[in-house]
């Protein structure tokens, strides 16, 4: 599972990633937004979703982490009430289950500021 912080990211790396496997999105990759889905259960093995989408799956059914092999939070430097909530449901919850997720956090963002 891959989250970004808006639904046309979402969508858009889902379907760069399926187009580049030559397949359809909702086989192998899809996405989950608020309201719209493509993803079919037991087949779909790369899903993004928008982070609030996750905030929400995971505070409404908090044993749906269980399911979630890895997870990488995307573009986590787009600082937000939402991914911050997001870290810190995810920390809790990591302490609760045996089975965790591996988890990935990535940021394009640096500093290329003058190093003087």
């Amino acid at each position: 599972m891959i989250t970004q912080p808006r639904r046309l990211a979402a969508i858009k790396l889902a379907e760069r990633v399926a187009a580049e496997l030559g397949e359809a999105v909702g086989e192998r990759v899809g996405y989950s937004i608020r309201g719209k889905s493509k993803a079919r259960r037991f087949i779909t093995k790369l899903l993004f979703v928008t982070t609030g989408w996750l905030l929400h799956k995971l505070i409404a059914q908090p044993p749906f982490i269980k399911s979630v092999t890895h997870l990488i939070l995307d573009e986590i430097h787009v600082r937000s009430s939402e991914a911050d909530m997001l870290c810190l449901i995810i920390k809790k919850l990591a302490k609760q289950y045996q089975r965790r997720p591996r988890l990935i956090i990535t940021s394009a963002n640096f500093d290329t500021g003058n190093p003087r």
